[in-house]
């Protein structure tokens, strides 16, 4: 028996690299996953839509929607913290570090650097670089996002997830495009 597989990534409209108004349009936690350097980490993604509409396809009309994924941690490292902290405009206390509720970013303006970056197959995709406090005087954009959206790719962690229980792990193959020698 034969199997044929192809590539299935397709194409989309991608936003334009540069600073984009955007508002928080959902904050997803993926639970335990595996991440660096195969560590298990509790991970989180936060999606926005940008002000920019798409204008080709399925999607023309719609905002752009961008994500970048976390390790939920307020550490002074982490990538988390220093986006939160760009975001407010000033670092968090100690205080403040000890808790702070993501969800409260939802309906939350900012101004999102979006940046080409490659994987390692040579594909060229938009990446947040950094988020940043909105404009002063900046007209207020509200999430139009239907209620309960999750992209396919999230779905399909948070499937990888629910069979993930630390020492008995799933062969699963994560998303870095590393080739694998046969």
């Amino acid at each position: 028996m034969s199997v044929i597989v192809k590539d299935n990534g397709g194409s989309y409209e991608q936003p334009a690299a540069g600073m984009h108004h955007a508002v928080c349009a959902r904050i997803y936690d993926l639970g335990d996953q595996l991440g660096f350097e195969g560590k298990v980490q509790h991970k989180v993604v936060i999606m926005w839509e940008l002000e920019d509409r798409q204008t080709k396809g399925d999607y023309a009309g719609k905002r752009f929607l961008v994500t970048k994924q976390y390790t939920a941690s307020l550490n002074e490292k982490a990538s988390l913290r220093h986006d939160l902290d760009s975001w407010r405009g000033k670092p968090f206390t100690e205080e403040e570090a000890q808790g702070f509720d993501l969800e409260k970013l939802v309906g939350v303006n900012c101004l999102l650097n979006i940046a080409p970056k490659q994987t390692k197959l040579g594909r060229t995709f938009m990446s947040v670089a950094s988020v940043n406090p909105p404009m002063k005087g900046a007209e207020k954009l509200v999430v139009e996002t239907e209620a309960g959206y999750t992209p396919k790719w999230i779905t399909d962690l948070l499937t990888v997830k629910d069979a993930f229980t630390v020492g008995n792990q799933p062969s699963v193959m994560d998303a870095t495009d590393e080739v694998i020698p046969f």
